[in-house]
């Protein structure tokens, strides 16, 4: 059944939530996620999503995934699509896979800016939603059904805000509906009263549509300022206070977020609710008992909101890259796949035209410095525990390896250090020196690795390796030591691959031929990727005096 028929079917007092999740990077964390979803199933939402990586870096996993979805577990999936920087080919492999399988729901993206014609790109065939809506209806008609998005504040290509303005964005998104979408899912919001004024304006223009609100759970400050900034969504001032107050407390945060989201939805008079879970489940469920959704069918499986079971709260946070590899929130907070975040002429203007392996020094130099708040494998600013460890990171640099993860060595920190603390109060924090790296196929001899343990890469995704290492863990009472950081195989050769693929997206940001796209490109043919761990975490300075 489509989306629409779903909503179209149900009572009016009714509401309905439904569910995005991504593929995760691992085969372990898929092989969890379907555990995830067996259990979020009874929520029972209305329908799930799927991601798409950017121009379709993760389709055989996303086609997979929704496939399962679809038809293993049962649940209505709909399936994004991004039709920007590919081409027909990959579209209609989609479509048709699609289909094969079942699934008779689409939501039409356009994705990262379209690249113009000066510089590298394939065949691109789409430069908005609008084309690919009006391509799938011209050759589907009415088989899939169609949701679209909507942006509260306005959309904003890259990084560049200072247009943002929905009333700019209105005409585009009737444009949308009137080539065939069905329904609106919006970007995620914090600010509802920015959200009021914006849904009054879509309902005068489009009194039919369906549109649903996107939400997304506040799991961990890091995240939640992270996500807000990518999304380019304001904070409300009382939330940003309150947040910050307890920004070092994983749990204050989650708890204090599972109230902000509640509060968000009580004064919503919507029909529905879509939410970001970043592939985690338990702050979902205590949302949802919290607040007043009266979900169809009227009674939830109330073990589905049991969110003590400890096959829920095994990895309650976002994992990021260096979480277990083993948890379906391994990895970035998107699951859109490994870009820069920025169209072509804003990474040109942030990063120039670098020509020599000197200028891309100066680049990572610059980062460290906070003269410059993005690289590619890094878009937040620096953690404050660098700045102990900036001048050996120089050094580094100043050799021409090029380094895009670190961190000190700490014994026994307090988990409530400004710095370095981080879980309940009350607790102890540890981490061993850890250095991940750029370096020169030539000068990977030069390294000593003793007490080390290390993980070594290339483009080919051919890795190396001693063995795995946790490099963050606290002791806090009445717990079990908590492990958050954690390199092991399969998550570094997840994170080697999206690695080496950035510089390749760098590169296609120049003219190909010229010197900054073969320098960059020389750098993804010729150099490694390597995560180094020294164990002796009482001797801040061993790692290094062994690298230096």
């Amino acid at each position: 059944m489509s989306v629409k028929e779903k909503i179209n079917n149900l009572k009016p007092n009714e509401k309905f939530i439904s569910f995005e999740f991504f593929p995760p990077k691992t085969d372990s964390g898929f092989r969890n996620l379907m555990a995830r979803l067996n259990r979020m199933q009874r929520l029972n939402p209305l329908f799930v999503t799927v991601t798409w990586g950017a121009g379709g870096s993760t389709s055989e996993k996303s086609l997979d995934l929704a496939a399962t979805c679809q038809n293993e577990i049962g649940l209505t999936t709909v399936l994004h699509l991004t039709c920007t920087n590919t081409n027909k080919e990959i579209i209609d492999q989609a479509l048709k896979k699609a289909k094969d399988v079942g699934i008779k729901n689409i939501l039409a993206l356009r994705g990262d800016p379209p690249r113009s014609e000066e510089y590298w790109t394939p065949n691109c065939d789409f430069n908005n939603a609008i084309d690919l809506v009006k391509y799938i209806k011209s050759n589907y008609g009415d088989y899939f059904c169609i949701g679209v998005a909507a942006y509260p504040e306005g959309h904003v290509d890259g990084s560049d805000s200072s247009g943002q303005n929905p009333k700019k964005d209105l005409p585009y998104l009737i444009e949308k509906v009137k080539a065939g979408a069905d329904f609106i899912i919006t970007q995620l919001f914090f600010d509802v009263d920015k959200y009021l004024l914006f849904e009054k304006m879509c309902k005068k223009e489009l009194p039919d549509i369906p549109l649903i609100p996107g939400l997304m759970p506040i799991t961990t400050y890091k995240v939640f300022t992270r996500a807000a900034k990518l999304s380019h969504a304001s904070i409300p001032e009382n939330i940003f206070k309150e947040l910050e107050k307890v920004s070092n407390d994983d749990d204050a945060v989650k708890n204090l977020g599972v109230e902000i989201l509640s509060n968000i939805i009580n004064r919503l008079d919507s029909k529905g609710f879509h939410f970001y879970t970043l592939n985690l489940e338990k702050s979902i469920a205590m949302v949802l008992k919290k607040c007043n959704i009266e979900i169809a069918p009227k009674e939830i499986d109330e073990c589905a909101i049991d969110y003590t079971n400890k096959d829920i709260v095994w990895d309650d946070f976002p994992n990021g890259r260096f979480g277990d590899s083993n948890s379906p929130a391994y990895g970035e907070i998107d699951g859109y796949g490994p870009n820069l975040k920025m169209s072509p002429s804003e990474a040109i203007g942030k990063w120039k035209f670098p020509q020599t392996v000197s200028d891309l020094t100066k680049l990572f130099s610059d980062y460290l410095s906070g003269s410059l708040d993005f690289l590619p494998w890094a878009d937040s600013s620096l953690s404050p525990e660098t700045a102990l460890i900036q001048e050996q990171l120089f050094s580094l640099n100043e050799k021409g390896w090029f380094t895009v993860a670190s961190q000190p060595a700490v014994n026994g920190c307090k988990s409530t250090d400004n710095i370095f603390g981080w879980g309940p109060k009350n607790g102890l924090i540890y981490q061993k020196s850890f250095v991940e790296m750029f370096i020169p196929k030539r000068d990977i001899n030069k390294l000593k690795l003793d007490n080390c343990t290390y993980f070594l890469g290339d483009k080919d995704g051919i890795i190396k390796s001693s063995s795995k290492s946790t490099i963050t863990w606290g002791v806090f009472p009445m717990k079990e030591i908590v492990q958050p950081t954690i390199i092991d195989h399969e998550s570094f050769k997840a994170w080697n691959e999206e690695a080496f693929l950035l510089w390749l997206q760098w590169a296609r940001c120049y003219k190909k031929g010229s010197k900054s796209y073969n320098l960059l490109n020389s750098i993804y043919n010729n150099y490694y990727l390597i995560s180094i761990v020294h164990h002796d975490f009482p001797d801040e300075l061993a790692l290094w005096n062994l690298l230096l």
